[in-house]
């Protein structure tokens, strides 16, 4: 098994029940309705988290020996995963919340070992703590940390995002101290968690809910002491910067919730996203902001993981309280963004002479219209080592696709989105093994020119093309950055370093040129389709018969 492979199969099994949940989740009315504290204008499906916990767990159940640890993270997502769907349907109140988070904190602790024994240089040299003290600590972490991420999914793609960078993290320290198991646990994750996001960035078309929040808040908090806590080189005190802002976060708004004599557990709204939104950003400048406040934790923590438990301790509350702040400050002097439409009026109105020019727009669309999904086939047939499962799952989309494509279904737009996250990854991973060759000459520098120009043209349609006037950057995008400057170290354990870039940056050019091309006119549509169809079965092929 390719060490990747997880991830594969977490995220197409992720995009492949999201919409059946939504769909499920609207019939039984399991939504989340709008009101005074909630920032969304209408009625969203709460059923994403399934998905999640379903594309987590497969891969989990297929390739890990079910030990006492694996047992125990399942059982506890499963547990509340359960509590977290009678929450949202039914709205059960915290102490139902809470008994169901401490249920599945005992089972780590008491079966699956998950403990906290060091506070490394906190401690006297070789100190050790007693189990009436490393008790109750690890199930106020595992407990608290799960609240921290449910108190976190406030915005669209708010804790999953900060999740994913979480778990992007786990990932390279994993591979740092030789964890199999939680690099393919975090493989898994940041799968189901990409899968999800990409139908939860704003505007979301479903959320993840408690459910998912909870199991979210439970597997970081878990791993991250397996990983620090199992007699490895890094510091014991890396949680503190790996989990970073929604620590802060959850103390400061409990803080001032029990400073105005209110019960800590009642929500309302002074989550910092909330100060986001009152200093007058976008829903997606605050998301975009919070986004990089956590990057910055969970760089830290990689950069520090073998350094001096005070340093980590000291940076961590030089961080947070620069933060608290901040935000006191602006609070203080009634601080609010002044907007200035600098791009439209700038930049934009320089380049507005060339849309009267279609000649360079249609080179462009055209550009990428036939030459990008040659370039995908082009990976495809050089595609090996291909797993049967990523066959199996290429043959289906192919047969999918095709139908779709036939009835001119209006559900072909959002099937070639599943289509891209899966294939394009796969694609151009199993097709790193060897340099594209043709009759003995290397034509891979003519294939990166040939990607650098579809870069261009995309770049140029956005510019230029009235049609994708509503394209605009997001989080999500901001995310794919980070993944592509954190995967690195994950990458280099199963290929080189310059391929590891080399993946990285076709799979970034890839997504936001196919993103752009289906942003366009209808008539590129069918162009598209074709293109995905003939991966699938290139690749269904290649992995059938060798």
């Amino acid at each position: 098994m390719a060490p990747i492979t997880p991830l594969f199969l977490s995220l197409f099994t992720t995009l492949a029940f999201i919409p059946i949940f939504r769909g499920v989740a609207l019939k039984a009315h399991i939504i989340d309705v709008p009101d005074e504290r909630k920032v969304h204008s209408f009625p969203v499906p709460k059923s994403g988290g399934l998905a999640m916990v379903l594309g987590f767990c497969i891969p989990i159940l297929l390739w890990l020996p079910l030990d006492r640890f694996v047992v125990s993270v399942v059982t506890g997502a499963v547990i509340l995963t359960a509590a977290g769907l009678a929450d949202d349907m039914y709205v059960l109140g915290y102490k139902a919340k809470f008994l169901a988070q401490i249920s599945a904190a005992l089972i780590a602790i008491l079966y699956g070992g998950v403990r906290i024994t060091t506070l490394g240089m906190l401690l006297p040299e070789g100190a050790v703590l007693p189990l009436i003290a490393s008790l109750p600590l690890t199930l106020i972490a595992i407990v608290g940390i799960t609240n921290a991420i449910n108190l976190a999914d406030g915005l669209d793609g708010l804790a999953g995002g900060i999740t994913l960078m979480i778990f992007l993290c786990l990932c390279a320290l994993a591979y740092r101290v030789g964890d199999a198991v939680t690099m393919i646990m975090g493989l898994s994750m940041l799968g189901a968690l990409f899968g999800f996001l990409s139908f939860n960035t704003y505007p979301a078309s479903v959320f993840m809910g408690d459910a998912g929040s909870q199991f979210l808040g439970f597997t970081v908090i878990v791993l991250s002491l397996k990983i620090t806590q199992a007699g490895s080189a890094l510091s014991p005190l890396l949680p503190l910067l790996i989990v970073g802002f929604p620590i802060v976060d959850t103390l400061m708004v409990m803080s001032e919730r029990i400073t105005c004599g209110k019960s800590p557990f009642i929500a309302d709204n002074n989550h910092f996203h909330h100060k986001l939104l009152n200093l007058g950003l976008f829903h997606t400048e605050a998301v975009f902001i919070i986004y990089v406040i956590q990057s910055i934790f969970v760089l830290s923590a990689y950069m520090f993981r073998f350094h001096s438990d005070w340093l980590v301790l000291i940076l961590y509350l030089l961080m947070s309280g620069a933060i608290v702040l901040l935000f006191h400050l602006a609070d203080r002097y009634d601080v609010r963004v002044k907007r200035y439409d600098l791009i439209d009026r700038v930049i934009k109105g320089r380049l507005r002479f060339l849309k009267n020019k279609g000649t360079m727009l249609n080179l462009s669309s055209a550009s990428l219209t036939y030459l990008l999904p040659v370039l995908l086939v082009i990976n495809c047939l050089y595609a090996e080592d291909l797993p049967k499962p990523v066959t199996f799952v290429c043959l289906a989309g192919a047969i999918v696709l095709a139908g779709l494509l036939l009835i001119r279904s209006a559900m072909l737009i959002g099937a070639l989105r599943t289509s891209l996250y899966f294939v394009i990854p796969a694609a151009v991973f199993f097709s790193q093994a060897k340099p594209f060759m043709l009759s003995g000459v290397n034509f891979t520098p003519v294939y990166l020119g040939a990607c650098t120009a579809c870069l261009l043209s995309a770049i140029t349609m956005v510019r230029l093309d009235r049609r994708l006037s509503h394209f605009r950057s997001s989080p999500m995008d901001f995310l794919i950055i980070v993944i592509a400057l954190c995967a690195s170290p994950i990458l280099q354990s199963i290929m080189d370093a310059r391929n590891a870039r080399v993946f990285l940056i076709q799979i970034l050019i890839f997504f936001y040129s196919y993103e752009i091309l289906l942003n366009g006119g209808r008539r590129v549509k069918p162009m598209v389709a074709i293109g995905m169809i003939t991966s699938l079965l290139v690749m269904a092929l290649k992995g059938g018969f060798p």
